[in-house]
Formats: structure tokens, sequence, C-alpha cells
């Protein structure tokens, strides 16, 4: 296991940055550090990364201790050979829990981190706490999420500049904040053995939407797994979301035995970026009953 230099001091406002070998791949993850009784586990969406809780991580690190996850093929961590499905990705987190010692933990999962939410909470039951789906879950309208994802796996092989680099990505996520979209050249990017600028997200993750029949079966399977789901759990849905639907919102939680919605106005499908404080504020609530 590796860690970046941060001072000890700055440990909540600074995550370390650990790896673990788990399941054939080198998983990265994110720790705001040791003290809260309580952990809270953190999932990003699709080609995105555990860089995308940062500012909502460093205000609920007062509270608990948070852990984001770089999901296989994401970020930092390994590119699969065996492929990217539900229960591989569930247990490649559950490695991480383990890996740390942590039994228990509440989970936040944003899209595709809402699947692997709903399966890690039906499947192991003893392990996750409370339950938070942003934006995601079985019955997603797939055409607007291969829409918005498209653009980011038919990106151009390489960028010779930052500044080419930057420019392709403002505009490519020209719906999320500047800063958020640059954030990604900070993290999700990075130079090749060709002094190219590339992504970091493996190629093949396309295919886990992609393949649109395969896609719709594997989320439908999670309408079996919601009754499952026995730990309270909160669906946040933002208002203008054209991902998640409020019909699927309300016919996710009524599946769930413990399930209630949020609607979070004037967000789209990143709640967490278009909504901060709102987000913040139902989720916190949430997580502190």
């Amino acid at each position: 296991m590796t860690e970046a230099a941060s001072p000890s001091s700055l440990y909540r406002m600074r995550p370390m940055s650990h790896h673990v070998e788990a399941n054939g791949l080198r998983l990265h993850y994110l720790d705001w550090g040791e003290g809260p009784s309580q952990n809270l586990f953190l999932l990003h969406g699709l080609s995105d990364s555990a860089r995308t809780w940062d500012d909502f991580a460093k205000e609920a690190s007062a509270g608990y201790r948070v852990v984001a996850v770089d999901l296989r093929g994401h970020g930092e961590s390994g590119h699969a050979t065996d492929g990217y499905t539900l229960d591989k990705f569930a247990a490649d987190v559950l490695a991480v829990a383990r890996g740390l010692n942590v039994r228990t933990f509440h989970l936040v999962g944003h899209s595709l981190g809402a699947l692997v939410g709903i399966h890690l909470a039906a499947t192991q039951p003893r392990a996750v706490t409370r339950l938070a789906l942003v934006d995601g879950g079985p019955g997603i309208n797939v055409a607007p999420a291969r829409q918005y994802l498209l653009p980011g796996f038919s990106r151009p092989m390489g960028f010779a500049t930052e500044d080419e680099a930057k420019a392709w990505l403002k505009q490519t996520y020209s719906a999320e904040p500047e800063e958020v979209a640059l954030r990604r050249f900070q993290y999700d990017m990075q130079k090749n053995w060709a002094g190219r600028w590339v992504l970091r997200q493996d190629p093949e993750l396309w295919w886990f939407i992609g393949d649109e029949e395969g896609f719709r079966k594997r989320t439908d399977e999670l309408w079996a797994l919601l009754p499952q789901v026995q730990c309270p759990t909160l669906f946040l849905h933002g208002r203008q979301s054209r991902v998640a639907s409020e019909e699927a919102a309300q016919r996710i939680v009524a599946a769930l035995p413990k399930g209630r919605l949020v609607d979070i106005p004037g967000a789209r499908h990143n709640i967490h970026s278009d909504q901060p404080a709102l987000f913040k504020e139902a989720l916190l609530g949430f997580l502190g009953e």
C-alpha cells in the first residue's frame, strides 16, 4: 500500500491517497482519515473518479471517516481484463473496506455508483448501514446517459499540450462549472510515454452502457434486488435530470422497504456539482438520523 505525501495536520482537508491489491487489480481510494466512529464510502459515476467528491468529502469528514473509491477502470485504479459488471465493482469496494478493517459503512453512490450501491446493500446487508442513491438506479433513461458520456469516450487519442487538453475538457463538459471540468485534467488525465495528455479511464468502460441491450438486462436485474435492501435508503433526484425520470425515482423508492425520495430543484444528473449546498443538506441530514 502506498500513500501520497500530505501533512498530518491537513489529513481531513487533503485526503491520503492509497492503493490496495485485490481481485487481480491495483485499486485506488482516497481516505480522509480515522477518528469518527462511523464510516462513509462514496462511489462515483461512469467515466468519473473519486475526486468528484472532494468538496463534499472535505465537509463530511468532520463527522465521518470518508473513503472515496476509484472504481475499476477509473481514476488511478487498474484496468480490468475480466470485464466491468456490477458484481465485480461491488467486490472491489468490499475489498477496499476489508483492507481497512471496516465492517460497516454508510454508502453513497452517484449514477453507476448507485447501481453498485444497490447490489452491495442487497447482497451484503450487514455491511451497508445507510444507502443514498444519487440520480441512479434501474429504469434510468439510457439514451440521454449515452449522449452525455459519448464525448468522453470518443475523445482524441491524446493532446500535445495542457492547454489543448483543458480546452477540450471545458468544451466537452461545458454543462459543468469550469472548475469541475478542469479538475478532470488534474486527476483524470495523465501524460503517457509519448508525452501526450490522455484520459486515465479504460475505453472498454463504454461497453457497460454502450451495449444497450446488455445494460438494460443488468439493470433490470436490480429491480429484484431492491426489496432485499433492508437499510434506510434515500433517493436524491435532480429535478432537471434527463437520466433519472421522476417516475423511475418514485418506482425505485416504492420498491425499497425503507426508501424515501428527495427532489433537488435546479439540479440535473450531477446533483453534487449542480446544487452542492442542497445536496449536502439533504444527504447529511439523512445520514445523521
